[in-house]
């Protein structure tokens, strides 16, 4: 539980102690449901990732999806 809740609630990884990296850039994109999301450019694996959900609903940690997708990411270069 304690890995889940460093990576997930804080961004901070379980393994080194250390925060995820934040993305080099962030864009909005416009979705087909006429509203905006953000994407953050990953410094690993240089795709653009969605850094929010893709329904209408409250996130508690909208950070999540960034967090997510760089803690997988990590996981590859090791």
């Amino acid at each position: 539980m304690r890995r889940y809740h460093l990576n997930y609630f804080h961004g901070v990884s379980s393994l080194t102690g250390r925060p995820f990296p934040e993305p080099l850039e962030i864009r909005n994109v416009g979705s087909a449901a006429g509203r905006s999301r953000r994407q953050g450019l990953c410094g690993i694996c240089k795709t653009w990732v969605y850094m929010d959900s893709s329904r209408k609903v409250c996130i508690n940690v909208p950070e999540i999806y960034w967090w997510k997708h760089i803690q997988a990411c990590l996981k590859h270069t090791w």
